[in-house]
């Protein structure tokens, strides 16, 4: 691999909690596939969708082929990050980085993904006791569902044959069946079966200790307000495979309550016309999401 420089393949732009962890896993598991270490780099991000996320492009080319030194040569290259989805810079960062990449989308309920993002989001920063509170501290975040409206940005400088748009729902009825219509359009051989086919990742959890959590994402908070050179340092370091081992260890399992019904259809009308025009551009049915 070229050490200074790398061309990516293929990108997964989101959605956030549609089962993009899982699609980069599995890609990453084919023979002819390799993935960037870690998952999600951020490196097309201006725009963070939450404070502590990275928003890595400053960091340069350099940078970005480091993160694939473990990747043979001839491996297809690719990379997942659902914050991609909602940067409207995003896509002109992609097209100059390489105008023949592809790029892929997983959609899912909006309201359903919403209110997984938000417990996602708990497992590694104190946010409030419920859903409404969280809507109240974050009252932008809801555009992460705007998946049509953030789609025309990506269809401004992309053609429609090098996008790839999946739904979450395809995936739980038939995950091999996604598995290889991904494959076919990465262009490698599509026969192959994963070993994380029908496994879950990302499973519901929570802190077990709040002071914990507090203490690492104001230190992930601080490491992401620093220059380039600390922020290197970091990467040079790997310390976020510390950061992410220690707060994988202070996690335990739960069972996530019921949305609000009052929410829930609040949420609902706010995304009912976009999900529409959503339906009709992938000529899908998508009447479930109004429910």
């Amino acid at each position: 691999m070229n050490k200074d420089s790398i061309k990516l393949d293929f990108v997964g732009v989101g959605a956030a909690k549609a089962g993009t962890s899982w699609l980069a896993t599995c890609l990453g598991e084919h023979p002819a596939v390799c993935m960037s270490e870690p998952k999600e780099l951020n490196y097309f991000c201006e725009k963070k969708i939450w404070p502590a996320f990275r928003a890595a492009h400053q960091l340069g080319p350099r940078w970005l082929a480091e993160r694939f030194a473990h990747c043979e040569p001839g491996n297809r290259l690719g990379e997942f990050s659902p914050s991609y989805l909602c940067d409207a810079r995003c896509p002109e960062l992609i097209v100059q980085h390489n105008p023949n990449c592809r790029l892929i989308f997983s959609f899912r309920h909006p309201v359903e993904a919403l209110f997984s993002f938000y417990h996602q989001i708990g497992k590694e920063a104190l946010v409030a006791d419920t859903l409404a509170g969280f809507l109240r501290d974050q009252p932008n975040i809801y555009r992460i569902g705007l998946y049509h409206h953030h789609v025309q940005n990506f269809l401004r400088v992309f053609p429609r044959e090098q996008c790839l748009f999946l739904l979450f729902e395809d995936i739980k009825r038939d995950p091999l069946a996604v598995l290889r219509q991904c494959f076919s359009f990465i262009e490698v051989n599509n026969d192959f079966v994963p070993p994380s086919l029908t496994k879950q990742i990302n499973e519901p959890k929570v802190p077990r200790s709040k002071l914990l959590t507090s203490m690492m994402y104001w230190a992930k908070c601080q490491v992401e307000a620093s220059g380039e050179r600390m922020r290197r340092f970091v990467w040079k370091l790997q310390l976020y495979r510390l950061h992410h081992l220690i707060m994988q260890c202070s996690l335990k399992r739960f069972t996530p309550t019921p949305m609000d019904p009052k929410i829930r259809r609040q949420l609902l009308d706010l995304y009912r016309n976009d999900t529409r025009a959503l339906a009709v551009f992938l000529r899908r049915d998508l009447s479930r999401w109004e429910a």
